[in-house]
């Protein structure tokens, strides 16, 4: 078995390594039993937790992501206030929906990586929202920045030509924004052509990397923030 029990607690509890996490999420889009599995830890551990702090659980279970459109931005430039002129190794802002890892810096320049995995509409438009917040909230700091969406599993289907429903929004962003990039997984790419038997027509100026994983892996070797939503 690949994922032990204690494996999966502790993806639960945020004890895994990045590379690790990233891992799971993409084995995740190809393995229903381990998401059952998943499933069923993530209840039990609701249960045990609303035994002994209901409070607290009400009032997580009732977060949306409507959250997560003022966290990504705040806290990036939150941790650029605090932070000011120097950098902490391995710091984490964390506040359960979105995470930032903050990197030495040997530059002026943030360069930040986020990953989309989910073909769902609504997360979609709001990690293309806060993108472009982001980059704007920049401009007006007068800082540089650097950002990367990639994508994996049915995220890949975002860039998708013939299926996206953000084609232009995509394209304007690019045209609008040099330092925006996209990047899809090159594995999740062949195995949507060869369950579909189609070719799937990617939207211009994409990097299809070997995989998304690695990609972001290359990317935080780089020095690269990695945000996840």
């Amino acid at each position: 078995m690949k994922y032990s029990d204690e494996k999966l607690n502790a993806y639960i509890d945020g004890e895994l390594s990045i590379e690790d996490e990233l891992e799971l999420l993409e084995d995740l889009n190809e393995d229903k039993d381990l998401c059952k599995r998943l499933s069923d830890f993530k209840q039990l551990k609701l249960l045990v937790h609303t035994t002994y702090k209901e409070d607290v659980a009400d009032k997580t279970s009732r977060t949306s992501l409507s959250r997560v459109k003022y966290s990504l931005v705040a806290s990036v430039l939150l941790t650029l206030g605090i932070i000011g002129g120097w950098y902490s190794h391995g710091v984490i802002v964390d506040d359960g929906e979105t995470s930032l890892q903050v990197s030495n810096k040997k530059d002026d320049t943030w360069n930040i990586v986020l990953h989309v995995n989910t073909n769902d509409e609504y997360i979609q438009r709001t990690i293309l929202d806060e993108t472009e917040s982001l980059l704007e909230s920049f401009k007006e700091t007068n800082k540089k920045v650097k950002v990367e969406i990639v994508a994996y599993g049915k995220g890949v289907l975002l860039f998708d030509n013939e299926k996206t429903k953000f084609k232009n929004r995509l394209k304007s962003l690019q045209r609008d924004f040099d330092n925006l990039s996209y990047a899809v997984c090159g594995r999740t790419v062949k195995r949507i052509e060869d369950k579909q038997r189609r070719k799937i027509k990617l939207i211009s100026k994409m990097t299809v990397a070997r995989s998304g994983i690695f990609q972001i892996i290359k990317r935080q070797k780089q020095g690269w923030n990695y945000i996840r939503i």
